[in-house]
């Protein structure tokens, strides 16, 4: 199962969600370490598949 975590501990995991979605289409994305709703909301935008 192709699955890839990112977490938020760097102001770039944004970023780093829409790049990997954009390149591996066919990976399961996880935004990990989200605190906030503000993280939610961005993990979610950027295209994450889900969120820890």
């Amino acid at each position: 199962l192709p699955v890839a975590e990112i977490t938020f501990r760097s102001p770039a995991a944004e970023e780093a969600i829409r790049l990997a979605r954009q390149h591996c289409p066919d990976v399961l994305i996880a935004a990990g370490t989200v605190l906030t709703s503000e993280q939610v909301f961005k993990a979610k935008n950027a295209g994450a598949d889900f969120i820890v």
